[in-house]
């Protein structure tokens, strides 16, 4: 398993704690995509062992987004097919602010994210937001080296690319029901409260670019 993740100055020291994380419980140090971080950071990261690179190009966000909302991942899936091209084993992708909290190996999934409960998702029925909050997050994925993962990624990289309202999440769940997802509880691979069962935590970090 490769674990990927992306990061700017702002996210550094959420970077550096799921570093600490990655290599503490799954013995695995992250690569890392440059978002913004300042040359310091960048070098710190290539001295401790871990490859950065450069991010792809990807959309620039439109105009007019519903009120409240701001794209700030438009990069992910350019960023993960390119990830994917340079490695032939199963992937894991973190948010900079999620990390392990216990050991665990690649689940027995070939494309596998985490939904928001559906409370949350109720709450923003037939408002503006519905199609940019989910159902299924994009802050961790798991993508098994199989025929489809470079097929769905290409997908989902192609219409954020062809919306004038891109949105990573939007995206995501337009393409995603053609292939084969599962769903993993939120609770245990995509949370923001640390419970016994959890493997992952999603501290959610600043928004600011």
């Amino acid at each position: 398993m490769k674990i990927v993740t992306a990061s700017d100055k702002n996210y550094f020291q959420f970077l550096i704690d799921q570093i600490v994380s990655c290599k503490g419980y799954l013995n695995i140090l992250p690569d890392v995509y440059d978002l913004g971080l300042e040359k310091g950071q960048a070098d710190f990261i290539r001295l401790a062992g871990m490859k950065v690179y450069r991010v792809p190009d990807h959309p620039e966000p439109g105009r007019y987004y519903p009120k409240g909302y701001k794209p700030t991942a438009l990069h992910k899936p350019a960023m993960l097919l390119d990830y994917c091209y340079r490695t032939n084993d199963d992937v894991l992708y973190l948010d900079a602010d999620a990390k392990p909290v216990e050991f665990f190996e690649f689940p027995d999934v070939e494309l596998g994210m985490a939904k928001a409960h559906d409370k949350i998702l109720a709450s923003y029925n037939g408002t503006e937001m519905a199609e940019y909050i989910g159902p299924y997050h994009t802050s961790v994925i798991f993508l098994k080296l199989t025929d489809q993962r470079s097929d769905f990624l290409r997908a989902w990289e192609t219409d954020l690319m062809n919306d004038e309202l891109p949105s990573d999440m939007k995206s995501l769940n337009r393409v995603i029901e053609t292939y084969s997802i599962t769903e993993l509880p939120e609770d245990t691979w995509n949370s923001m409260t640390k419970y016994p069962h959890t493997k992952i935590v999603h501290i959610q970090g600043p928004v600011v670019r």
